[in-house]
């Protein structure tokens, strides 16, 4: 089965991610994409050195050594082309969508004060469009990114193929309006973060 497997995470979880995207919630699109990015990063450790997916194969019996060769910056590959930065935008996602932080936990709740007392409002959905569209910059930024280097990879195991390709049709436009929203920053933090947009 080889490498297989890990590619097809790699689209399944791509695809489950754009699902959360076109229905607004760009906060489980990025949770949902995770084990994707995680399974490409893996990729590049087995191309690297195959001892290395014996190691993960293994790793109920041996987790010291999974831990060394499969966590933090060990995860990054020579393989890969961007594996560092692959490997800090799962960790982004790690800190911002895994687990319970302050900006996690209240990310979605807003609470109001009127005559009546307080109301919490929690929202399921992405509320500001501008902000939803720097995700959706994000993940295809991101998506392009990882078509590119995969193609790389691929190339320098079996030659190069000329399938994979950028499905970019207008990038000019979508540069210009990943600078008009880069203008809050939030929105720009979510960009060069989790898409690798330079701004």
């Amino acid at each position: 089965m080889g490498l297989l497997p890990f590619s097809n995470l790699l689209v399944r979880h791509l695809v489950f991610g754009f699902e959360h995207l076109s229905i607004y919630q760009s906060f489980l699109a990025w949770l949902t994409f995770r084990p994707g990015l995680e399974a490409l990063l893996i990729i590049g450790k087995f191309v690297d050195d195959v001892a290395n997916a014996k190691t993960w194969r293994e790793r109920e019996v041996d987790p010291k050594a999974y831990w060394q060769e499969f966590s933090g910056g060990a995860l990054e590959s020579k393989s890969l082309p961007r594996s560092a930065d692959f490997r800090q935008v799962l960790t982004h996602l790690n800190d911002e969508f895994m687990h319970p932080n302050p900006a996690f936990t209240y990310r979605d709740t807003t609470v109001k004060t009127n005559a009546a007392g307080h109301l919490i409002e929690i929202q399921f959905f992405d509320v500001s469009a501008d902000l939803h569209e720097a995700h959706l910059l994000a993940y295809l930024n991101l998506m392009d990114n990882i078509v590119t280097a995969s193609d790389s990879l691929v190339a320098a195991l079996c030659g190069p193929t000329g399938v994979a390709a950028s499905a970019r049709t207008d990038e000019p436009k979508e540069r210009n309006r990943a600078v008009q929203l880069a203008k809050d920053a939030t929105a720009k933090k979510v960009m060069q973060e989790l898409g690798l947009w330079t701004l």
